[in-house]
């Protein structure tokens, strides 16, 4: 005799009863996977003899996939794909407004496309946002660049500061502190600033990979 642990049945699923896979005086290929004399014991595998979904889906990193939304969280959707493999869409990427009202939009049940953008220890990402333009291309493609000066216009009056957009979109909106709003202090005044008043700012910081920018008036003026 020798044994088939639960972890050797399925690829999908390590923890799957035994009694969903096989059946009593079913005849079955298994794999020998060790005998340990001393212990008289024989460990089997029944998936060694199965295709690996996770050998074949690691050439689709990178591929647009259609996939089965199963579970809805307060962060994340998770949905299955045709091999039966499951993965996560975290709110994030969604969309690049990064917003997590953006998960009601989506139900259970049902079919989307989708990015696959990592599979790390057997844990699939996945990304919708991935299918667009990124927004912070636009710094590319205008070859604008840490010191660079751009105009901006006014978004949101905040206490704290201003939000302005960045591209003619409205995609990218970043929020100008208080204190980087005038050279003068004085000036440094939310409260002075209207909805859609255009705005020289000069990018203070600007990480591309990270997807985030700071700007500053102040910098602009001096």
């Amino acid at each position: 005799e020798g044994l088939i642990h639960s972890s050797e049945l399925s690829w999908i699923n390590k923890n799957i009863d035994p009694n969903k896979v096989l059946s009593v005086s079913q005849e079955v290929k298994v794999k020998l996977m060790s005998i340990d004399k001393d212990a008289k014991r024989i460990s089997l595998s029944f998936r060694e003899t199965l295709p690996n979904p996770w050998k074949e889906i690691k050439n689709k990193v990178g591929s647009v996939v259609e996939v089965t939304i199963n579970n809805i969280t307060d962060k994340a959707i998770f949905a299955d794909l045709e091999s039966g493999l499951s993965g996560m869409l975290h709110f994030r990427e969604l969309s690049y407004q990064e917003e997590n009202q953006d998960l009601k939009k989506f139900k259970k049940g049902q079919k989307i496309k989708v990015k696959i953008i990592e599979l790390k220890d057997d844990k699939l990402r996945f990304s919708l946002r991935a299918l667009e333009k990124d927004p912070f291309d636009f710094f590319k493609e205008n070859k604008k660049k840490e010191g660079s000066i751009i105009t901006t216009r006014v978004h949101e009056v905040l206490k704290t500061g201003v939000k302005v957009t960045v591209d003619p979109d409205k995609h990218i909106i970043v929020m100008i502190k208080k204190n980087q709003l005038a050279k003068e202090a004085a000036d440094c005044r939310p409260e002075i600033f209207v909805k859609g008043n255009a705005l020289d700012s000069m990018i203070t910081e600007l990480d591309l990979e990270k997807r985030e920018v700071s700007l500053s008036v102040k910098a602009a003026q001096i």
